[in-house]
Protein backbone atom coordinates (compact mmCIF):
# COMPACT_ATOMS: atom_id res chain seq x y z
CA UNK A 1 0.00 0.00 0.00
CA UNK A 2 1.53 3.83 -1.39
CA UNK A 3 1.76 5.15 2.66
CA UNK A 4 4.30 7.76 1.38
CA UNK A 5 6.02 9.94 4.75
CA UNK A 6 4.79 13.51 4.54
CA UNK A 7 5.61 16.20 5.97
CA UNK A 8 4.92 19.97 6.75
CA UNK A 9 8.12 22.28 6.45
CA UNK A 10 8.72 26.04 8.45
CA UNK A 11 6.91 28.01 5.64
CA UNK A 12 3.80 25.18 6.06
CA UNK A 13 4.56 23.61 2.62
CA UNK A 14 3.59 19.67 2.34
CA UNK A 15 7.11 17.87 1.70
CA UNK A 16 7.21 13.80 0.45
CA UNK A 17 10.03 11.91 1.76
CA UNK A 18 12.06 10.41 -1.80
CA UNK A 19 13.92 7.53 -1.41
CA UNK A 20 15.46 7.21 -3.98
CA UNK A 21 16.97 11.14 -3.75
CA UNK A 22 17.14 10.09 0.57
CA UNK A 23 14.92 13.81 0.99
CA UNK A 24 12.06 15.47 1.38
CA UNK A 25 11.08 17.20 -1.25
CA UNK A 26 8.12 19.89 -2.37
CA UNK A 27 4.83 17.87 -2.72
CA UNK A 28 3.31 18.89 -5.23
CA UNK A 29 0.68 16.55 -8.07
CA UNK A 30 3.66 15.69 -10.30
CA UNK A 31 5.48 14.75 -7.43
CA UNK A 32 2.83 12.70 -5.48
CA UNK A 33 2.79 11.00 -9.56
CA UNK A 34 6.30 10.42 -9.46
CA UNK A 35 6.50 9.19 -5.93
CA UNK A 36 3.86 6.62 -6.71
CA UNK A 37 5.68 4.82 -9.54
CA UNK A 38 8.60 4.78 -7.36
CA UNK A 39 6.72 2.82 -5.01
CA UNK A 40 5.53 0.85 -7.78
CA UNK A 41 8.78 0.08 -9.67
CA UNK A 42 10.30 -0.57 -6.03
CA UNK A 43 7.58 -3.06 -4.91
CA UNK A 44 5.85 -4.63 -7.55
CA UNK A 45 8.54 -4.55 -10.46
CA UNK A 46 11.73 -5.60 -7.57
CA UNK A 47 13.77 -2.24 -8.88
CA UNK A 48 16.20 -1.73 -6.28
CA UNK A 49 16.35 2.43 -4.99
CA UNK A 50 19.89 2.14 -5.92
CA UNK A 51 19.33 1.23 -9.44
CA UNK A 52 16.66 4.48 -10.22
CA UNK A 53 17.71 8.11 -10.54
CA UNK A 54 15.14 10.87 -10.01
CA UNK A 55 15.39 13.71 -12.10
CA UNK A 56 18.99 13.16 -13.31
CA UNK A 57 20.58 15.96 -15.94
CA UNK A 58 20.97 13.95 -19.35
CA UNK A 59 21.89 15.86 -22.94
CA UNK A 60 19.29 15.32 -26.03
CA UNK A 61 20.57 17.53 -29.22
CA UNK A 62 22.48 19.89 -26.93
CA UNK A 63 19.94 20.24 -24.93
CA UNK A 64 19.57 19.59 -21.33
CA UNK A 65 16.46 17.54 -19.86
CA UNK A 66 16.01 16.09 -16.93
CA UNK A 67 13.37 13.08 -16.87
CA UNK A 68 11.50 12.00 -14.23
CA UNK A 69 12.67 8.48 -13.48
CA UNK A 70 15.35 6.28 -15.06
CA UNK A 71 15.84 2.70 -14.11
CA UNK A 72 19.13 0.66 -14.38
CA UNK A 73 20.31 -2.82 -14.65
CA UNK A 74 23.36 -3.25 -12.78
CA UNK A 75 25.52 -3.20 -15.43
CA UNK A 76 24.42 0.73 -15.56
CA UNK A 77 22.15 -0.07 -19.03
CA UNK A 78 19.01 1.78 -19.04
CA UNK A 79 16.25 0.18 -18.77
CA UNK A 80 13.10 2.23 -18.15
CA UNK A 81 12.49 5.84 -18.51
CA UNK A 82 9.69 7.32 -16.54
CA UNK A 83 7.63 10.57 -17.43
CA UNK A 84 4.90 11.81 -14.72
CA UNK A 85 2.46 14.46 -14.75
CA UNK A 86 -0.01 15.91 -12.42
CA UNK A 87 -3.35 13.78 -13.01
CA UNK A 88 -4.97 17.18 -14.49
CA UNK A 89 -2.06 17.01 -17.75
CA UNK A 90 -3.51 14.61 -20.26
CA UNK A 91 -1.10 12.44 -21.61
CA UNK A 92 -0.72 13.32 -25.14
CA UNK A 93 1.36 13.21 -28.38
CA UNK A 94 3.72 15.60 -26.68
CA UNK A 95 4.14 13.89 -24.03
CA UNK A 96 5.07 10.59 -26.03
CA UNK A 97 7.68 13.10 -28.24
CA UNK A 98 9.23 14.03 -24.70
CA UNK A 99 9.69 10.79 -23.49
CA UNK A 100 10.92 9.40 -27.19
CA UNK A 101 13.53 12.47 -27.71
CA UNK A 102 14.85 11.21 -23.71
CA UNK A 103 15.33 7.47 -25.48
CA UNK A 104 17.62 8.91 -28.13
CA UNK A 105 19.99 9.56 -25.93
CA UNK A 106 19.06 6.65 -23.47
CA UNK A 107 18.24 3.72 -25.16
CA UNK A 108 15.54 1.77 -23.14
CA UNK A 109 13.42 -0.74 -23.04
CA UNK A 110 10.85 -0.12 -21.56
CA UNK A 111 9.05 3.97 -21.62
CA UNK A 112 6.26 4.36 -19.39
CA UNK A 113 4.18 7.88 -19.41
CA UNK A 114 1.37 8.58 -16.32
CA UNK A 115 -0.46 11.22 -14.99
CA UNK A 116 -1.56 8.78 -11.87
CA UNK A 117 -5.02 8.28 -13.90
CA UNK A 118 -4.05 7.11 -16.78
CA UNK A 119 -0.51 4.78 -17.69
CA UNK A 120 0.61 3.99 -20.99
CA UNK A 121 3.88 1.48 -21.12
CA UNK A 122 5.89 1.03 -24.48
CA UNK A 123 8.06 -2.03 -25.01
CA UNK A 124 11.25 -0.58 -27.13
CA UNK A 125 12.18 -4.09 -28.08
CA UNK A 126 13.92 -4.49 -31.63
CA UNK A 127 13.18 -1.31 -32.56
CA UNK A 128 9.20 -2.31 -32.85
CA UNK A 129 7.14 -0.48 -30.14
CA UNK A 130 4.75 -1.72 -28.84
CA UNK A 131 2.07 -0.76 -26.10
CA UNK A 132 2.27 -3.63 -23.23
CA UNK A 133 0.30 -3.36 -19.61
CA UNK A 134 2.83 -1.57 -17.26
CA UNK A 135 1.53 -4.99 -15.30
CA UNK A 136 3.50 -6.96 -18.22
CA UNK A 137 6.67 -4.63 -17.62
CA UNK A 138 9.82 -7.45 -17.19
CA UNK A 139 12.18 -6.07 -15.45
CA UNK A 140 15.68 -7.36 -14.70
CA UNK A 141 18.84 -6.35 -13.08
CA UNK A 142 21.05 -8.48 -15.02
CA UNK A 143 24.86 -8.83 -13.75
CA UNK A 144 24.74 -9.52 -9.51
CA UNK A 145 22.46 -10.06 -7.40
CA UNK A 146 21.74 -7.30 -4.99
CA UNK A 147 19.55 -7.05 -2.42
CA UNK A 148 18.09 -4.16 -0.91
Amino acid sequence: MFNPEIRIDDNGRHEIFDPVRKQFVALTPEEHVRQFMIFFLHSQKNVPYSLMGVERQIRVNNLVKRPDIVVFSNSGNVEIIVECKAPKVEISTNTLDQIIRYNMALHAKYLILTNGDTCFCVCCNDGNPVIISVDDLVYKKNDINQTE
